[in-house]
């Protein structure tokens, strides 16, 4: 009787447990575009927590009742759900938030996170901002970015960096988070980026070798690529400019117009577990400085493919191919300002191709790991006995995990580098690097209110070379070098929408083949390689707020930071003397600091949609200790370090009425204090122009748009609206003014 009672009891309970422990599956989509959405969080009575995986789907298992469901995900507005609706419905889509402060980074710390939650300055670019100022390629859009100026293509972030001539940056740029950067100059190609298939792109000022090594000790630039929707979208872009004459007459005319003439073609869409997508770029341009031209194919392709829930791989591809020609510096500074001086012309043919496989896995605990990997070849064909040929292997492990509900976090990785290089740039030797590095990061956050970062990476570098380079002998042709570096951060939630934040990160960078090695001339200035050259350190801080604030019908949000920087053994190039010309030197240690201010929001008013951006960006750079003996062959006399605008102020804004927009966006530079002392020497009427140009430069764009369907955008530009005659890098003119179009259709 009993053992009968125990069977009836048992089936009993297992009849009634399925009403008060069921599993079922909720899948989270974009409401506006159905996209899967990645990392959200089902939370279930305030105890049970399941994580979105890569298709926005997750098990909810072990759950009791009564139900108390929460779906959140950053940038997202929250989705409650009763116990009715989590047995009918299996897709639940969520509205996106759309305050400033909620959208979402990743180049902070390797995963997902408000902007508001970061410990340092980091700034986002928009795909629609590329569109709102005509970009052909990246430089041109990280012109508009607070803090950062461009010199002839190379990134500067908060003065930490001059010019370079071409090699060695302390910006790293990103891909999906793989480098991008040249393997013999460090440098980027801003050109090898299809800024037709981006989802956003973070500059993260300040310090960022812990999570990304050597080359991010001014900062990083990260590329996030777009992905299909569940929606096929094609579009077709046309570009064209024609430049104007210059409003100085007294120089020699060209023999033929100058203009821009871009295409763009790009396709995404999903096919069951495929996500594809393709583009097609070809650009001829033909400069407003003479002897100057560009014609450039680019083809890019990428794939994801849904192995399993928890299980994706992904491959991109991208192909640059073409030819260009330039010169380094003018004729002279009267007939000749847009005409070449001798034996400066540069021209080029060039094929360059990446390939990153990578696969991304999530583990039943939702750990994340992501295997990446890329193989970068470039082959540059110069007539200026400048050719090169490098090959570049990188992989990288990572893993990220959250922790104690969500409360901590912790990424991690290992990375591996490979270089091969053959140039007669460089003597027409064969060099070799390698580059290893552990890296660990760690975040808590308490009270709902504090954050704290922690972080420590430890790389190895390793350079093999010719053991007799220039006058210089280095044992055995190998140099090595072993280094640690740290990072610290908080943020803390002063109120709703104020965030209050502060940041101390060392940096670390090691001499590029390219500044080590190069070997070569432009005119009568050589350049000579130097085997004694050491690497660089230093770290970056801050103090910064965050505030987000709504006036009436504006909404906006509001930032400013102090920062501090110091370099130990700054690498630059200079001037040595007649015989070895330029060589890349240790110039000793430096400091830089400032204030960065930026303001932006928007306000509708009746059917005006009013958008407007401000920012002002002030530096002091300088040398820790300055003497005449160490004036670094400055054309300035007190202690300033080169190639640094000290005030920067940028303002955008736009009115949109209907299917009309207008917009004026403007930039403001002080004066450039210090250049290379020589150049104002041998660069005919260099120093005589800075002289009578030694006054701020106010640049004025202008921009209207018409949307004649929901999928047709026309939009003419005049940009450099009052001719303004200007040099940003001394030697070489910017464009005067241009007239653009753009047509862009989407089908």
């Amino acid at each position: 009787m009993l053992k009968k009672l125990i069977f009836l009891i048992v089936i009993v309970f297992e009849a009634i447990l399925p009403l008060f422990c069921q599993s079922f599956q909720v899948q989270c989509l974009d409401k506006t575009n159905n996209s899967p959405i990645v990392g959200g969080v089902v939370q279930v009575n305030d105890s049970l927590y399941f994580e979105t995986d890569t298709q926005g789907q997750t098990l909810i298992s072990g759950v009791i009742f009564p139900l108390k469901i929460n779906i959140t995900s950053l940038g997202y507005e929250t989705m409650q759900l009763d116990e009715k609706e989590a047995f009918t419905n299996k897709i639940y889509y969520l509205n996106p938030n759309n305050t400033f402060l909620s959208t979402v980074t990743i180049s902070s710390s390797k995963y997902e996170k408000a902007l508001n939650e970061v410990v340092s300055s980091l700034e986002i670019v928009k795909p629609q901002t590329l569109a709102t100022i005509n970009a052909k390629a990246l430089d041109d859009a990280l012109e508009r970015v607070p803090g950062v100026t461009m010199i002839d293509g190379q990134a500067n972030i908060r003065g930490g960096s001059g010019f370079s001539y071409g090699a060695g940056s302390r910006v790293l740029l990103l891909i999906d988070g793989i480098p991008a950067l040249q393997s013999d100059a460090g440098t980027p190609n801003w050109a090898d980026i299809p800024i037709e298939n981006i989802a956003q792109i973070e500059i993260l000022k300040g310090a960022a070798s812990t999570l990304y090594g050597s080359s991010a000790l001014n900062g990083v630039v990260n590329v996030l690529t777009s992905y299909p929707s569940e929606t096929p979208e094609s579009n077709l872009v046309i570009q064209s400019t024609l430049f104007d004459k210059p409003k100085d007459k007294n120089y020699d005319p060209l023999n033929y117009t100058p203009y821009e003439a871009n295409i763009i073609l790009n396709h995404k869409r999903k096919i069951n577990k495929f996500d594809v997508l393709g583009s097609l770029a070809y650009f001829d341009n033909k400069s407003f400085n003479d002897s100057t031209f560009l014609r450039q194919f680019r083809l890019t392709l990428g794939s994801r493919y849904r192995i399993k829930d928890n299980l994706s791989a992904n491959i991109n591809f991208t192909l640059n191919t073409g030819e260009s020609s330039e010169f380094f510096f003018w004729k002279n500074e009267t007939t000749g300002k847009y005409s070449s001086a001798p034996n400066t012309i540069s021209s080029s043919k060039k094929l360059r191709f990446f390939v990153d496989p990578s696969l991304t896995y999530f583990d039943k605990s939702n750990g994340q790991h992501k295997f990446m990997s890329r193989l970068f070849f470039v082959n540059n064909d110069n007539n200026a006995n400048r050719s090169n040929k490098s090959n570049l292997f990188y992989t990288e492990y990572q893993y990220v995990k959250h922790l104690r509900d969500k409360k901590a976090s912790l990424s991690a990785g290992i990375v591996y580098t490979a270089t091969s290089v053959d140039a007669k740039i460089y003597g027409d030797a064969v060099y070799t690097s390698s580059n290893t590095g552990i890296y660990a990061q760690y975040e808590q956050k308490f009270f709902e209110k504090l954050i704290l970062t922690a972080g420590v990476r430890w790389e190895h570098n390793l350079q093999k070379s010719p053991e007799i380079v220039g006058n210089d002998t280095i044992p055995h042709g190998k140099t090595s070098e072993s280094k640690p570096v740290y990072r610290f951060g908080l943020n803390y939630k002063l109120m709703p929408y104020t965030f209050l934040r502060a940041s101390w990160g060392q940096g670390y960078r090691y001499p590029t083949i390219a500044e080590k090695f190069v070997k070569t001339n432009f005119g009568a200035t050589s350049i000579s390689p130097n085997g004694k050259l050491q690497s660089e350190t230093g770290y970056s801080t801050e103090i910064g707020i965050k505030q987000g604030m709504k006036i009436a019908s504006w909404s906006g949000m509001v930032d400013f930071a102090y920062f501090y920087s110091e370099y130990q053994n700054m690498m630059e190039f200079t001037f040595v003397d007649l015989v070895t010309g330029f060589q890349s030197i240790n110039i000793g240690d430096t400091k830089i600091s400032g204030i960065d201010f930026s303001i932006m929001g928007k306000m509708n008013f009746n059917k005006l949609e009013i958008k407007q951006f401000f920012s002002f960006t002030h530096i002091n750079p300088q040398f820790k200790e300055f003497t005449a003996a160490i004036d670094n062959g400055s054309s300035a006399d007190y202690n300033v370090l080169k190639y640094r605008f000290r005030n920067n102020t940028k303002f955008d804004i736009e009115v949109g009425y209907n299917r009309w927009v207008i917009g004026c966006l403007g930039s403001i530079y002080s004066p450039m204090e210090a250049i290379d002392k020589v150049f104002e020497i041998f660069v005919s009427g260099l120093q005589k122009y800075r002289q009578e140009h030694n006054r701020s430069i106010t640049v004025i764009d202008f921009r209207l748009g018409y949307q004649f369907k929901s999928n047709i955008d026309l939009t003419l530009y005049v940009k450099n609206l009052f001719n303004l005659e200007y040099s940003i890098r001394p030697g070489l003119m910017d464009a005067p003014r241009n007239f653009g179009l753009r047509a862009a259709y989407k089908f």
